[in-house]
């Protein structure tokens, strides 16, 4: 186990040299945690999916040393010139932010849902779908079988490329597996919304506080379980900050659009196609650039593709017509595939219902302070910009949803 960790964790680190090799600590710590925990991985699930084969440890071992040649070569050919210098004082106090972050992670998890999975799996072979998938691919759980299955495995409600991340390590870390992925994932959220408000606030200060907040708040507090919602987030967040500061690397940029798009719900990830291609016009990329990028999405993505065909649409959780879907997140204020907009509605004002303008126990204490946050705020976006005015009103209608909620 310690063998192929240490593997896992040299791969990340040459990649993450190879990359970002004029990157900071903090950006070097973060791609070495993003590619341990990808790069091997990819390559044996995808094996196991086109082969209908067992993920085994010595499978897995040797799927790790052919991808650490394989990234010692590309390290040694885009090697840095220089090495790397000391770490400034704030990239100190992230590494250290981040290993208070991963500590309490590990004190917050709980294995109970993963437990009572595996009980399940074992005595009636049937699990909740995130576990159940990622039990197909072990003999010791499926000893009568001489493989996982391959139609009956995309058969199973989980978009496969949640599977990736757990499956290959299920071999190896056994029943920690989901207790280091939900540590891990935790990790990246905080660093990767660190670099992202680092880059564009240029303050230290501000991108810890929202890196903080990010893992920090109501929500993720609430979740004591590796949750696909929150891999897709921090996949989100590692797409959109290496498309930001690394445009031109349209492999690598293409290997993690097409890595999100299969994580989360119902491939819903996919969505953050548009503001890549919005960020890459930004950048002014070439047409080439746009094809390398997307055609290597699209070969990380294929093999999740079957899938589709035993869900149809409904894996992409599109149940009703677009028009309906609209009418009833903008005018009944419900929550519905591919629009947000309640759920980003309802956060600022939730978290003024959940602490309060004020320390107090009063219930009737939260709809003021939301109706004055959400006053000011539609005030302020429309004086900053006429541009922000239908922001505006989205907040209103937002606010009187908020408000009936309340009331």
């Amino acid at each position: 186990m310690f063998l192929t960790l240490a593997i896992l964790v040299l791969i990340g680190a040459l990649a993450s040299a190879a990359v970002a090799h004029r990157g900071s600590w903090v950006e070097r710590l973060a791609y070495t945690l993003v590619f341990a925990l990808t790069l091997t991985p990819f390559a044996v699930t995808y094996f196991a999916f086109a082969f209908d084969r067992f993920i085994t440890r010595g499978l897995v071992l040797t799927v790790a040393l052919a991808v650490l040649a394989f990234v010692a070569i590309l390290y040694w050919k885009r090697r840095p010139a220089e090495p790397i210098g000391k770490p400034e004082p704030a990239e100190i106090v992230t590494i250290l932010l981040a290993g208070a972050v991963a500590a309490g992670a590990w004190l917050h998890y709980s294995n109970s849902e993963f437990l009572v999975s595996l009980s399940s799996y074992l005595q009636r072979g049937e699990a909740e779908c995130y576990y159940m998938q990622t039990f197909r691919f072990s003999p010791e759980l499926n000893p009568t079988l001489s493989g996982p299955g391959r139609d009956l495995t995309y058969g199973i409600i989980n978009t496969p490329g949640n599977t990736l991340l757990t499956a290959p390590l299920l071999a190896f870390l056994g029943t920690q597996t989901f207790h280091v992925l939900y540590v891990g994932f935790q990790v990246l959220v905080f660093l990767f919304v660190y670099l992202i408000l680092k880059r564009w606030t240029e303050r230290n200060a501000a991108a810890w506080v929202a890196a903080v907040f990010a893992v920090a708040n109501p929500y993720m507090g609430f979740i004591e379980v590796l949750d696909r919602n929150v891999v897709a987030m921090a996949f989100t967040a590692i797409v959109l900050y290496t498309v930001l500061q690394h445009p031109q690397r349209y492999i690598i940029n293409g290997f993690l659009l097409g890595l999100c798009t299969g994580t989360g719900l119902r491939f819903m990830p996919g969505t953050i196609a548009i503001p890549v291609i919005l960020l890459l016009h930004a950048a002014k990329t070439p047409a080439r650039g746009y094809v390398l990028l997307f055609a290597t999405a699209a070969l990380t993505f294929a093999f999740n593709i079957p899938h589709l065909f035993h869900h149809g649409l409904h894996s992409l959780g599109q149940t009703s017509a677009l028009p309906g879907l609209s009418f009833s997140a903008i005018l009944g204020g419900e929550r519905t595939p591919f629009l947000p907009y309640p759920t980003g509605q309802f956060y600022a004002a939730w978290l003024l219902r959940f602490w309060g303008y004020r320390r107090s126990r009063s219930r009737a204490s939260a709809p003021p302070s939301c109706c004055a946050a959400r006053v000011s705020g539609s005030w302020c976006c429309c004086s900053s910009s006429r541009r922000s005015s239908p922001f505006s009103l989205f907040n209103a209608i937002g606010f009187m949803r908020t408000r009936r909620a309340f009331s």
